[in-house]
């Protein structure tokens, strides 16, 4: 893709999580079943990061991309809702810890898979080729690992109704002084 159209496909990203994520924050708050919206958004994900693998061209890519915004932009904040919620604040960043090393681990982990994969199908870099051929295996390892994932969501406990949002409770936010600030 042009510079341009790889700028448009990136600025979807944000663009699309500024509109999604409130909108899985609102069903988590309501719902007050803050894991089984987790495993709702990694299943999202996982099947948005398939289909994206089997995007070509620009506009295919770009629809690909702002589908996947819409679940994988939440699963961050999700998940460290649902880890306060379940754990507290005092385990909380013990548990983030873990969280950072399974990340480095995967990132460690991904370039000897890519190489064992290439060898085994016989890709090598070609001049005017890909730099890194079969990269677009990241797109199932990523589904994978993002499935996985919303399976462990789902055995995870659901949480206290004395979590559920009430409607109105926003405006509890705005008369925190940082929070307007922030926004």
């Amino acid at each position: 893709l042009p510079a341009s159209q790889v700028g448009a496909v990136l600025a979807s990203v944000p663009l699309v999580g500024m509109l999604s994520q409130p909108l899985w924050g609102l069903l988590s708050d309501r719902s007050g079943s803050r894991s089984f919206v987790l495993a709702l958004i990694a299943a999202s994900a996982a099947v948005c990061y398939a289909l994206l693998a089997s995007a070509r061209g620009f506009a295919a890519v770009l629809a690909g991309t702002a589908l996947l915004a819409c679940s994988a932009t939440a699963l961050i904040p999700s998940c460290t809702a649902v880890s306060l919620e379940l754990c507290g604040s005092a385990a909380f960043g013990r548990l983030r810890v873990f969280g950072t090393l399974g990340f480095g681990a995967c990132l460690v982990a991904f370039q000897p898979l890519l190489a064992a994969y290439q060898r085994s199908v016989g890709l090598a870099a070609e001049v005017g080729g890909p730099s890194q051929p079969g990269l677009a295996l990241i797109f199932p390892a990523t589904c994978a690992c993002t499935l996985l994932a919303a399976l462990f969501a789902l055995a995870l406990p659901r949480g206290s109704s004395s979590a559920r949002a009430q409607p109105g409770d926003w405006r509890a936010l705005w008369r925190v002084a940082a929070f307007p600030r922030a926004v």
